[in-house]
């Protein structure tokens, strides 16, 4: 098994967030107030998921928050009266830190954001990702979710690049939250 630890450079202190199994990536909300963790599981068929941890994550607070809720994929308490789960390929967390935009696969792409506060998931169009984007964007989402912001300032829109599913849009769009068509530009 793995953990996300978080460290306090000062005084050399450690404080475990959460036990994981398998290939574990994570992303701490721009207000430092929550954690989002994508586990692939311990083998590919246990599946994958994110889920998310609210904190404050205060040292002195024991114990700390533990419970992680659901966002998307094969998380281990679903129900199997949903449809089966695709598998996430990436999430970014809004500037305001409430809302979680998480991308599914694997050949089309479903974009659909998850407000922390409420719960709701918001489904939007399917579209087919760019291979520079599925090439060099997709795999390193996480670093790249550090330097560069596919959100507005705002969090009342998300912007992507990608191939409409009829093939006759090739380029950008920028997709309102919480829901509509997207605007190609």
């Amino acid at each position: 098994g793995s953990m996300v630890l978080v460290e306090v450079k000062e005084g050399g202190m450690r404080k475990e967030i959460c036990q994981t199994q398998g290939d574990t990536m994570f992303s701490v909300s721009p207000d430092g107030q929550k954690v989002a963790v994508l586990c692939s599981g311990e083998s590919r068929q246990s599946g994958e998921y994110l889920s998310f941890i609210e904190g404050p994550f205060e040292f002195e607070d024991d114990p700390w928050p533990s419970d992680r809720v659901p966002v998307a994929g094969a998380y281990p308490d679903r129900s199997s009266e949903l449809p089966p789960p695709r598998s996430v390929l990436a999430f970014f967390w809004s500037p305001d830190s409430r809302t979680l935009l998480v991308l599914t696969g694997p050949s089309k792409a479903d974009i659909e954001t998850f407000d922390t506060m409420t719960g709701k998931t918001v489904e939007f169009e399917l579209f087919r990702p760019t291979a520079s984007f599925v090439g060099t964007f997709l795999p390193f989402f996480d670093q790249y979710a550090l330097s560069h912001n596919i959100w507005s300032p705002d969090s009342t829109s998300f912007c992507y690049t990608g191939v409409s599913l009829g093939g006759e849009d090739y380029g950008a769009w920028v997709q309102d939250v919480p829901g509509g068509v997207g605007t190609f530009l």
